[in-house]
């Protein structure tokens, strides 16, 4: 048993990496300083095993640990105390990610003397990128049942599968039509015989035609050693874990970020443990944005599937099953578009948000499809679908807007409107039936006249949004600096720009305007104020990829008090 420390760059087998010459083993813990760069190579044991059984990290990374997209051997790295993080741990790269047919695993919390948590997975850096993982995603992630298939099959045939293997654990989503679904389950695959899915033992539930299937393995796998004593993986990290691809967390305990720079994870896979796909605190920066990317979340406890703390967070294709919190809970300005809640506590719901945007999303068999309410702005809805939901589809303390809506149950009063040309930006004056607390949500298209305040909009009919900087009354929005910001879907190579009406009531406020993502980076310009509405247009740029784009107009208060109204916001 030794403390061995990094001695220079190199291979983790090669005995020149490590001081004294000695390659770690069980018992040992490890230390790689923060010039040092150690590759985890085809020559290392296929499976790493260290630690010293203590409070001592396992492995203390300072500076580099890595496995490459080259290697032609599975790794699993076993812990024996914690992974702690300070440096970089990269496992393959945005350009080259670990291949389908390699698999790198973390086993967590290995002990002789085995308790939840005993052992966790560190991550504290300042260092952007901190956390690099790139691994592949089956070729078919999600596919869907063709037939009805009842309780006790053995078997049931797919739209795709594709990739799929035996061994590999599947999700099965509920989904209500003329053969009603039980719930959701999880089973394993014996084998694939071209889309026919045959699996280990039998089917505990129905499922009906058209019911999605997901399937939970990715190739980089984090889980505890003995997977009914979970482990924590913990990042408070100011600027780290940014790039999770094709990462799957098996049974651990929770994944707490704290993070400034936001996220972009792709086809995570997380289920049956305590840990909710989160966003972090973001450390209360509104500025920062997130983005989900077909993930999913099954059977997770005393959590909500997904979550998200300051900041806008951008959700596609992402699934949250049977989570005995939400499918989602948001903290603020969420954007979800093709995204599914099954047998959740609730699908979607949150108490202090800037505004939600749903498009092409389901909720089925939650408690509430959608609940919100509090600070809540608002919410748009284009395409949602509610099936199932035991207390109904939608519970809103705020007004609703959308075009397409099906709601199986009692749309609560809620007023749909809208129409198949705009998205709408709305605002409302009510919060608990008190008029003043004014907030805007914004979801695309056009700013509508339906705002409270008694000013006269653009052209003279309806009202309009107003940013009042120089009362701090209710800061949420119109603190002074401070305004409304919203998305906007983009295409590679096709120019944006905005239009909007502005105008100032009184003394000499001003207002800026911004926007980035996708390739955008449009600093802050001035918006010209006059006593009258009069159009301003803005060249955004042209995209370089496919993506969103955040707007955000801003309003500071000048020598004396006024208002800035904005009023029919367009993008052409």
């Amino acid at each position: 048993m030794a403390a061995i420390t990094s001695a220079a760059t190199g291979n983790w087998s090669a005995t020149g990496t490590w001081t004294g010459g000695v390659v770690p083993v069980e018992g040992d813990t490890v230390t790689i300083q923060a010039a040092h760069t150690v590759t985890i190579d085809d020559s290392a044991p296929a499976t790493i095993i260290v630690g010293a059984d203590s409070a001592t990290a396992a492995v203390a990374v300072a500076g580099t640990l890595r496995y490459l997209s080259t290697a032609t051997v599975d790794h699993t790295l076993q812990l024996k105390g914690d992974l702690s993080v300070t440096g970089y741990f990269e496992i393959g790269t945005a350009a080259n990610p670990i291949g389908a047919s390699r698999k790198f695993t973390i086993l967590l919390n290995y002990s002789a003397s085995l308790s939840a948590d005993k052992y966790r997975f560190k991550a504290s850096t300042y260092n952007t990128d901190g956390l690099k993982f790139y691994g592949t995603a089956p070729t078919t992630w999600k596919t869907r049942i063709t037939n009805d298939v009842a309780s006790g099959a053995s078997s049931f045939v797919t739209n795709d599968s594709t990739g799929w293997a035996a061994n590999d654990y599947i999700a099965i989503g509920y989904m209500k039509g003329g053969y009603a679904s039980s719930d959701v389950e999880k089973i394993q695959i014996s084998s694939v015989s071209g889309t026919t899915i045959n699996v280990v033992g039998t089917l505990a539930q129905n499922h009906a035609a058209t019911a999605v299937v997901i399937n939970l393995n990715r190739n980089i796998i984090i889980k505890p050693y003995n997977t009914s004593y979970k482990a924590g993986v913990v990042h408070d990290a100011y600027r780290t874990w940014q790039a999770f691809n094709a990462v799957e967390f098996d049974s651990v305990k929770e994944i707490n970020p704290n993070n400034q720079n936001g996220f972009n994870h792709t086809d995570i896979s997380v289920h049956d443990g305590t840990a909710s796909i989160a966003t972090g605190s973001n450390y209360g920066d509104n500025t920062v944005t997130s983005t989900f990317t077909r993930c999913i979340n099954y059977n997770q406890t005393s959590t909500s599937g997904f979550s998200g703390g300051s900041g806008m967070t951008i959700a596609i294709d992402c699934f949250a099953m049977k989570t005995t919190q939400e499918g989602f809970s948001y903290g603020s300005n969420w954007f979800f578009t093709n995204c599914e809640a099954h047998s959740c506590q609730h699908g979607w719901s949150t108490w202090q948000t800037a505004y939600i945007y749903l498009r092409g999303c389901r909720a089925y068999k939650c408690g509430w499809g959608i609940t919100y309410g509090s600070w809540v702005v608002g919410i748009f809805l284009d395409d949602f679908i509610g099936s199932g939901n035991t207390s109904g589809d939608i519970n809103p303390w705020y007004q609703v807007q959308g075009y397409n809506v099906n709601l199986a149950s009692s749309n609560q009063g809620v007023d749909i409107t809208g129409d198949s040309s705009h998205y709408r930006i709305c605002s409302f004056d009510k919060w608990g039936g008190t008029a003043g607390r004014r907030k805007t949500f914004v979801a695309y298209g056009i700013i509508a006249d339906n705002d409270t305040y008694s000013y006269t909009a653009n052209g003279g009919s309806g009202k309009c949004t107003v940013l009042d900087p120089k009362s701090q009354t209710y800061a949420m929005f119109w603190e002074n600096g401070q305004g409304f910001s919203f998305a906007i879907p983009v295409k590679s190579g096709v120019a944006v720009t905005l239009n909007l009406y502005a105008k100032l009531t009184a003394g000499n406020p001003t207002a800026t305007l911004e926007a980035y993502g996708a390739g955008i980076n449009f600093a802050a310009a001035s918006i010209t104020l006059s006593s009258t509405f009069t159009q301003r247009s803005f060249s955004l740029g042209t995209p370089s990829e496919d993506g969103m784009v955040r707007i955000l107009i801003k309003a500071k208060d000048g020598s004396t008090t006024g208002d800035v109204l904005i009023d029919d916001v367009t993008i052409s």
